[in-house]
């Protein structure tokens, strides 16, 4: 079973905007698959990203990124709501398909063009047993670096809370296209880099069961209990045998 959750958002223009307050976070798993060229962080277990200020439309939050080793990296940042913020783990609450939330780089006719990036589609996601109305973005371009013998085929896929405007889950996959003579054959390299909301502040997710086992307490008494019934049969055996003789 999914619970439905979804915050009680403003009704003014500033309000719109703006779905975050002080103190909301949302921490990440991190999952990277394949090479390292499109990993933003390579040693990263999770990343923890929290507001810390909200000032009119900008929204300012710290990212803790957690490595393997124990380590921690600190980084703050502001961002003003109402320009572009396609790569930001904040943007505007309450937008919808169509809505524009930045510009990208793409290759057309052997050129690089700009063009802008609008939301896809709204629908519902469950994350940690919470089912949440979400923001979809997902597009694909292709790059060629004028140097580079190959090109670079981009798929970025990202989804944020409708109502907070708080980033849920982001998925990077590149794939490096090598540029050959015709009739010759290249490998082509890819690599994942994966962002998945795994605990949040903001609304209650469910933690995973703890498993018990009160059956591994009942072994050692179980092998007394054996042990003891054993030692009487044996004893039992040489008694018998001794009353024989």
């Amino acid at each position: 079973m999914t619970s439905m959750s979804c915050l009680v958002c403003g009704g003014n223009a500033e309000a719109d905007v703006i779905g975050v307050k002080h103190g909301d976070w949302v921490k990440y798993k991190v999952t990277r698959l394949g090479l390292s060229f499109a990993w933003d962080y390579s040693d990263a277990v999770w990343v923890k990203v929290e507001v810390l200020e909200v000032s009119g439309t900008t929204v300012t939050i710290r990212e803790i990124i957690h490595d393997a080793d124990g380590s921690e990296r600190v980084r703050n940042s502001s961002q003003d709501l109402q320009s572009g913020t396609m790569f930001s783990y904040v943007i505007a609450a309450n937008l919808g398909p169509g809505d524009k939330i930045g510009r990208t780089p793409v290759y057309v006719n052997n050129e690089i063009e700009y063009v802008d990036v609008t939301l896809n589609d709204t629908d519902y996601r469950s994350y940690g047993g919470v089912t949440r109305e979400v923001n979809q973005l997902k597009y694909s371009r292709l790059l060629k670096d004028d140097f580079a013998p190959y090109f670079i085929n981009g798929t970025l896929e990202r989804y944020w809370d409708k109502c907070t405007g708080f980033l849920l889950e982001s998925k990077v996959q590149k794939c490096y296209i090598p540029i050959l003579e015709e009739g010759a054959e290249g490998e082509e390299c890819s690599s994942t880099y994966w962002l998945e909301i795994e605990d949040t502040n903001m609304w209650e997710m469910e933690k995973p069961p703890q498993q018990s086992f009160p059956w591994l307490a009942a072994i050692p008494i179980g092998a007394v209990i054996v042990a003891a019934v054993a030692v009487k049969l044996r004893n039992s055996r040489k008694k018998n045998e001794a009353d024989k003789q």
